[in-house]
């Protein structure tokens, strides 16, 4: 699945998720793998559980790996009827603030036109 690299500089993306000055270049690897793995998973539009998308990250944080492809993708999510606080989760398409960031950075849209 394209778009799912996190292009930015170690520092910021460790910054980002919490861990400034704590999480190493394999740490942000291995988390890089998760998204990468949650992301094939759900790259079918079909709804899952959150167990099924822990376990298809490989990783006790499998959610927090979902949560990172908002960055770039749309993740709705649905509660599971009569379960009270369970949910199910779906990735549906590229998100319409990355589309919005990728064709500025096109040079196709400008930033200050389109809050006109």
């Amino acid at each position: 699945m394209n778009g799912m690299q996190d292009d930015r500089p170690s520092g910021q993306r460790s910054l980002a998720l919490g861990g400034a000055g704590i999480l190493t270049v394999e740490d942000l690897a291995k988390l890089d793998e998760g998204v990468r793995r949650v992301g094939e998973f759900m790259r079918d539009g079909a709804w899952h559980s959150a167990e099924a998308v822990i376990a298809a990250s490989g990783q006790r944080e499998g959610l927090r790996r979902m949560r990172c492809l908002r960055e770039k993708f749309t993740v709705e999510k649905r509660r599971v009827t009569g379960t009270g606080r369970e949910w199910e989760y779906r990735l549906v398409g590229e998100s319409p603030r990355h589309e919005f960031r990728r064709l500025r950075d096109q040079g196709r849209i400008n930033a200050l036109e389109a809050k006109a």
